[in-house]
């Protein structure tokens, strides 16, 4: 830098370069963390796992607060750690009781009304992943299984107002709300646990369900939403029996939201196949 300076070609200084710079930085310094947080929870959670001859999930109380503690000392440390523990709970080598993945849930809540957090698409995206961790813990018989599945519900809904008020730009986040939803049907079909018990208008209830919003994704701006939603779409006629609907009903649903080209190529093929079919 010494030389350029005295020869006259050192690089110009501009604004905009300093801020590029600073971005670079503080992106390298979030992965940095992820990184780190991921290779202390994994020893931590992994560890005793795999020294123990039963091979039961790792119970470490402290680990489990450390990581919700984060939740009011350190929001983005808590966004980062918390999905990476739960993926252990997911794969169970890491035990969490419901008591906190209900605490998890509500920190999470928190952080998704500020305005700061609500707006960050990486936020969103690792409380989906959180989520996907989650799927299941309704099926307990106990008050405080009933007690989560209702926290559940409300973010359940909050989801489904992202797709129905297309309110989300991002399509990142619109294909990792599509896995999810097609991670939740896997996990219950049936769908008996995605909404609450109201008095509401059951068609108003009905369009906020999985096998109405999957189909809504098909004719999403985005190419790769697109063929993210062609293929959950297509394992959805294995399961009408699950939320009693004829295949039938569900393909005339699937149309409506076939994009105008997409749909006369569709039929086409349809009537070709049928006329092979005949002879």
């Amino acid at each position: 830098m010494d030389l350029d300076d005295k020869d006259g070609f050192a690089p110009i200084r501009t604004t905009a370069r300093e801020n590029k710079v600073a971005d670079t930085v503080n992106t390298t310094g979030d992965e940095f963390l992820e990184r780190l947080l991921e290779t202390c929870i994994s020893f931590l959670a992994c560890g005793p796992y795999l020294q123990s001859t039963t091979q039961k999930a790792t119970r470490d109380v402290e680990l489990t607060q450390l990581v919700i503690k984060c939740a009011t000392k350190d929001p983005d440390k808590f966004k980062t750690a918390c999905p990476i523990l739960f993926r252990f709970v997911r794969r169970r080598i890491f035990h969490s009781s419901l008591k906190t993945l209900q605490r998890c849930l509500r920190e999470f809540g928190d952080a998704l009304r500020q305005y700061t957090y609500s707006k960050q698409q990486a936020v969103i995206i690792a409380f989906l992943d959180f989520l996907n961790s989650a799927l299941g813990a309704w099926k307990a018989d106990d008050e405080l299984a009933n007690d989560v599945q209702l926290d559940l519900q409300d973010f359940y809904a909050w989801l489904s107002g992202l797709l129905v008020k297309r309110s989300c730009r991002s399509w990142v986040l619109r294909d990792a709300i599509a896995r999810f939803l097609g991670h939740y049907l896997a996990e219950d079909p049936s769908q008996v646990s995605w909404v609450k018990s109201t008095d509401d208008d059951p068609s108003d209830l009905q369009d906020g369900l999985p096998t109405s919003l999957l189909p809504r994704l098909n004719c999403d701006q985005d190419i790769r939403v697109r063929f993210r939603a062609a293929f959950i779409n297509a394992s959805l006629f294995s399961i009408t029996h699950h939320f009693k609907q004829a295949p039938l009903e569900l393909y005339e649903l699937m149309k409506r939201f076939f994009p105008p080209r997409l749909e006369k190529q569709v039929l086409s093929i349809l009537c070709f196949a049928s006329t092979e079919l005949s002879l």
